[in-house]
Formats: structure tokens, C-alpha cells, sequence
């Protein structure tokens, strides 16, 4: 099991926490899907500092969240609302306080690939999930433009080798498309749709140092966002969305 204390502390460190720079883009991209299901009950399983619904109004939001200092700031943004209750725990220890609430929608954003057991996560998910449930996921992509290009120059050996900032967040997973597709299908859900988002051409902590230094200002960040769709396979994080297969 995660050390979560181990996690949240590096979390915060702004070197791998706080410059995160496709987050913004991230998140953009979730609630672009939220916009497309229209659900009314979402689950979000880990929140980290900005739990979604700071972004959605209107939704009956559920939050699981292992980190007691990541509950805590939820529970503080959520300014005491009847609409949204906040639980900590692992998402695999709170099944039953879930199971019967029959949620529209699960979020399960950036968290697949750091948890040791991947497919035991995803069919922990369908027990809480109706027929109806739309299950989004979102992983950072083996193919972005920045590994691509980070094996070119001898850097990593493949574009699957785990950084040193993945081994810092204990993130144990790096997934392509055609991975992701293969473990969703392999444990029992249909497939809605897909996409990516964002083109990263270095890494965090470059792009990060090029916008304090005004080398590229947020204008250049959301170009390339846009140029997602001339570069799909290579966006910096990918999607899918999917219903439990019957």
C-alpha cells in the first residue's frame, strides 16, 4: 500500500507539487467531460489540493481521499455544502459506504498509474458502478512529445522508463493509449470515447523555469493545448471514458 504521509509531504514540495504545469489543462479536459455526461452524482476518488468541485457547480459531489491534510482543504472549500461529502480512507476501504448510491459519474483522474494494483482498482470501481455510470479516467501518456523527445536524445532508454519524479510519487504505472485501452477492456468496460490533451515539450520543471524567466507566457501554454489535435497521440496526459460492459 502507498505511504499517502510520504506522498502528500513530496506532493507539496513545489518541485514536483506545485509546477505541474499541464494540470490547469487537466482539469479543463475533466470538466469538459462533466459538461458532456451532464451527470448529477459524481464520485471523485482522490482530490489532492483542488478537488473538482470548486470548478462544477450544480452536482452532488463525493470525494474519497486517503491524505487527512487533502480532506482537510476539501473540506474547507467546500464551505460546509449539504451537496458534497468528503471521505477519507483508500477508495478500497470505503467501497461500502459507496456501493448503493448509484453515481452518474466516477472520476478517477491522475491516479491509475500510481497505485501498485492497477486492475484491482478498476474492478474495485464497477462494484460501485450501475450500468449507467460513466467511468472517466485520465493518466499522464508514455507518448507525450517530452518522453518522445527525452528518448531521442538518449535521455531514457524507452518512453516507459519511470523518471525520477515518478519514483518520488511513488507512481508505479506509465501508460500509452493502447495500454490503457487493453487493461480498461480487459476488466469488463465498454469503451465511450477517448482523447489527450495538452503537447509538453519539456518537462515541468523546464517549462516552469521558461515562464518565470518570460522565455513563453500562459498564451504559448494554451496554443499548445490546442495543438492537441494536430498531435493526438502525444499529448502530455490521455482519456478514456467508459460504462461497465454487461
Amino acid at each position: 500500500m502507498r505511504n499517502i504521509d510520504n506522498y502528500t509531504k513530496m506532493y507539496m514540495k513545489s518541485d514536483v507539487g506545485g509546477q505541474q504545469i499541464a494540470l490547469p489543462y487537466r482539469r479543463k479536459m475533466v470538466i469538459e467531460q462533466v459538461g458532456k455526461y451532464q451527470p448529477t452524482r459524481i464520485l471523485e476518488i482522490g482530490c489532492g489540493l483542488e478537488p473538482l468541485f470548486e470548478y462544477v457547480e450544480g452536482r452532488e459531489w463525493w470525494i474519497v481521499e486517503p491524505s487527512q491534510y487533502f480532506c482537510e482543504i476539501a473540506e474547507e472549500k467546500s464551505h460546509g455544502s449539504s451537496h458534497i461529502k468528503i471521505l477519507q480512507g483508500f477508495f478500497e476501504e470505503r467501497i461500502h459506504d459507496l456501493e448503493k448510491l448509484n453515481f452518474d459519474m466516477v472520476i478517477c483522474s491522475s491516479l491509475l498509474h500510481e497505485v501498485e494494483d492497477p486492475e484491482l482498482l478498476l474492478s474495485d470501481i464497477r462494484k460501485i458502478c450501475t450500468d449507467k455510470t460513466i467511468v472517466h479516467i485520465n493518466v499522464p501518456n508514455a507518448k507525450s512529445f517530452h518522453r518522445v523527445l527525452a528518448k531521442s536524445m538518449g535521455i531514457i532508454r524507452n518512453e516507459y522508463e519511470v523518471s525520477q519524479k515518478n519514483a518520488v510519487l511513488q507512481q508505479n504505472n506509465v501508460f500509452d493509449m493502447e495500454k490503457l485501452t487493453e487493461i480498461v477492456i480487459g476488466y469488463h468496460y465498454d469503451i465511450l470515447d477517448k482523447g489527450s490533451y495538452f503537447i509538453k515539450p519539456f518537462t515541468d520543471r523546464q517549462m516552469f523555469d521558461m515562464l518565470e524567466a518570460h522565455i513563453i507566457d500562459e498564451s504559448v501554454l494554451d496554443g499548445l493545448d490546442e495543438m492537441i489535435g494536430e498531435m493526438p497521440e502525444m499529448g502530455a496526459g490521455i482519456f478514456i471514458n467508459c460504462r461497465k460492459a454487461r
